[in-house]
């Protein structure tokens, strides 16, 4: 069933990659997984300040089942409306976007690199751009707040990693990934492969099943055989602290 958004919020403009015009922006997901199989279902997420003054995330997504957890969009070039309601799948790979780098077959598969740093993200373990503390410490880069300036980066992060936009080997997030994985005598840009508990969030318009912009999520269950409950408490607590 289609729900009707303006419910539930004014109505926003998008402008580019994910982001609006004001503050407030928001856009919508919701969620639902069998215990045996996955359907579509409609999602939605929230946009956040945290973006690094990028069109990406922080973004909080919301669950039919009500929970809620950061995430990060995976695609540079792919857009989704504000106020609609998505149908999604959770997959390796996200559908579109990309340049398919990674390995054969539909789709473009997450990278380790993009996985390791979402799990560390998801579980607030990861590191600050200094290299002292955590992500979610308070303080200024580069005039922004440590948390803007971070979202920035690991945003950016996740799209060389996926092949999106141009690799800078001065991003930190970037280099803190390749450099763990070249120490295992592993590539951080070849995929994570049906294991990992990081996946893509899928996105589809429900009249046409047109694909939209794909989100980072961490799956408890690398099968996909639970429920998307509870998920990103610890980074979305401290969230809620900055608020």
């Amino acid at each position: 069933m289609l729900l009707v958004a303006s419910k539930f919020i004014r109505q926003f403009e998008i402008t580019h990659n994910m982001k609006f015009n004001t503050l407030t922006r928001s856009l919508f997901l919701g969620a639902a997984l069998s215990t045996s199989s996955l359907f579509a279902n409609q999602v939605w997420i929230e946009n956040t300040d945290n973006d690094g003054n990028l069109s990406g995330g922080e973004f909080i997504a919301h669950t039919d089942t009500g929970s809620s957890f950061l995430t990060f969009c995976l695609e540079h070039e792919v857009d989704v409306n504000a106020n609609v309601w998505y149908d999604y799948t959770i997959s390796d790979s996200a559908i579109s976007g990309g340049t398919n780098l990674h390995g054969a077959g539909p789709g473009d598969a997450i990278s380790k690199g993009t996985a390791w740093l979402f799990e560390q993200f998801y579980f607030g373990t990861l590191v600050d751009t200094d290299g002292v503390g955590s992500y979610f410490d308070a303080g200024t880069h580069s005039g922004l707040t440590a948390r803007d300036y971070n979202a920035g980066q690991l945003q950016n992060a996740f799209w060389m990693l996926e092949d999106e936009i141009a690799v800078d080997g001065s991003n930190y997030y970037l280099n803190l990934a390749t450099t763990y994985f070249t120490g295992l005598g592993q590539d951080a840009f070849s995929d994570a492969g049906p294991g990992s508990r990081v996946k893509a969030m899928n996105l589809t318009v429900i009249a046409t099943g047109a694909d939209a912009q794909s989100q980072l999520v961490f799956v408890p269950d690398s099968g996909m055989t639970v429920a998307l409950l509870g998920l990103g408490l610890l980074s979305l607590a401290a969230f809620r602290r900055k608020l």
